[in-house]
């Protein structure tokens, strides 16, 4: 993750550079970027802590429980490429995410209550 925010209204270029070492023989290299993307907002899990939220277990098998002391307005999994992979706005105190569909793996999950998000990290198992 890169902050390009001090280039804010400019066109900003991105290269990827990269070199087969110290011996320079004629095999051609091809790679592919994909799934780039340039977002407004990081994946952080230190910026909130709500008060009275908890989401359990954390390793998840299948389904992920959330409780909350105000109403959980939108739930958002992404993976760690900053995909976005389930969405939900449950306007609740509890909800249940079934992430039996997901690969293993870490995922972000930002929920929003009361106007704020807040980030945690979640390993499915």
């Amino acid at each position: 993750e890169i902050d390009i925010s001090p280039y804010a209204g400019n066109n900003v270029l991105i290269a990827i550079w990269a070199t087969d070492g110290a011996v320079d023989d004629p095999e051609d290299y091809d790679f592919f970027v994909d799934n780039f993307q340039i977002t407004t907002a990081s994946l952080n899990t230190d910026d909130v802590i709500f008060e009275d939220f908890t989401y359990f277990p954390n390793p998840v098998t299948n389904i992920l429980s959330l409780k909350a002391q105000d109403n959980i307005q939108s739930v958002t999994v992404f993976n760690m490429l900053g995909q976005e992979v389930m969405r939900s706005s449950p306007n609740s105190l509890e909800n249940e995410i079934d992430m039996s569909s997901l690969q293993t793996g870490a995922y972000f999950l930002k929920v929003k209550i009361n106007d704020v998000e807040g980030d945690f990290r979640i390993i499915k198992e």
